[in-house]
This record gives structure tokens, C-alpha cells and sequence, in this order.
């Protein structure tokens, strides 16, 4: 299993998120820097919350961009890949209709660590 997210920018608080191992690994920090193991926040996944935001990520349509002509503000990434599951995109300034609710789910999930994510 691949997921990988992490949204932010300059000025911007910035989100990291990654799977290893059945749980996943959550940082966030006020500038794009890779987190130390030491800064990061462990969640125990558990099915009630993980499966509902892979079952959405599998029936998500997403482009592969999504670009502004705006060259500061916020960048994000999705990478996902498993059982039913393979989506790659990016954006910057601009976001999917419904990546609202992929942040709802995949906010649900992190809550156990008291981590969320904010939509800029």
C-alpha cells in the first residue's frame, strides 16, 4: 500500500502524511521542511475510518493537475496505490470539487492523534 499527501507552501502551514507499516505518519510545520522522526505523529489505522477514505479515493476521477496562473500560495500532492486504489495528482492553487471531502475522511482518520488538516 502507497499513500502519500502533503499540502502547503511559503507562509503557509505545511501538512505531511505518509503510510508505513499499517499506520500512518502525520507531521506539519510552518515551512516546507522534511520532518524528523522525532517530530512525527504515529496513527494506528482502523477500518472504520481508513476503508470509507479508500473506498472514496477509489471511485475519485481526479486530473493528474490542477494549476493557477497564481505562483505563490498552496501546493498539494496525492499519491495512492493499492487494492482498488491508484490515483497520482497535484495542484497548486487549485483543487478537485470534491477534495473538501477526501480532507474530511482522511481528517477523520488522523483525529485518534488529534491531527487535522485546514483547508486553506
Amino acid at each position: 500500500m502507497i499513500f502519500e499527501f502533503s499540502m502547503g507552501g511559503y507562509y503557509a502551514t505545511n501538512y505531511w502524511v505518509r503510510y508505513n507499516k499499517r499506520v500512518l505518519l502525520c507531521h506539519t510545520s510552518e515551512y516546507p521542511m522534511p520532518p524528523t522522526p522525532e517530530d512525527m505523529l504515529t496513527v494506528q489505522l482502523k477500518g472504520e475510518s481508513w476503508n470509507p477514505l479508500l473506498s472514496f479515493l477509489s471511485g475519485c476521477a481526479w486530473e493528474k493537475e490542477y494549476l493557477t496562473d497564481v505562483c505563490d500560495g498552496i501546493q498539494w500532492e496525492l499519491r495512492t496505490k493499492g487494492t482498488g486504489v491508484n490515483l497520482k495528482a497535484y495542484g497548486s492553487n487549485a483543487y478537485p470539487h470534491d477534495f473538501p471531502v477526501f480532507i474530511g475522511l482522511l481528517n477523520t482518520v488522523l483525529s485518534e492523534a488529534g491531527f487535522s488538516i485546514s483547508l486553506p
